[in-house]
């Protein structure tokens, strides 16, 4: 807290009150922790909006077994795609617990 104190020679050091967090971030575990669940966060943003989006192009191929079958293959690899994410999730959890340091 003292770093972070304003610091006036003749009155001595100023320190904030108890209790209150002083905010930014204190190692290097907790950017990794932050950055490890932002991938997650964006990766599974990004799975649903392709899952949302070929629900759309599915319902709007008006019949055409080409857009049908291109709809239904983006569904697949998003649900893939989710599945690796979960499991990945999974993976990441263990290796944080086994080192001592919450990844996610």
């Amino acid at each position: 807290m003292k770093l972070l104190a304003l610091s006036i020679p003749t009155f001595g050091d100023v320190r904030g009150p108890s209790g209150i967090p002083t905010g930014g971030y204190g190692s290097l575990g907790t950017i990794i922790q932050f950055l490890v669940s932002f991938a997650f966060f964006g990766a599974i943003i990004i799975s649903l909006f392709f899952v949302v989006w070929a629900g759309i192009k599915f319902t709007m191929s008006q019949g055409d077994k080409q857009k049908i079958e291109q709809s239904k293959d983006i569904i697949k690899y998003a649900v893939i795609g989710i599945t690796i994410i979960a499991l990945s999730f999974l993976i990441v959890g263990i290796i944080g617990n086994f080192f001592g340091v919450p990844l996610v």
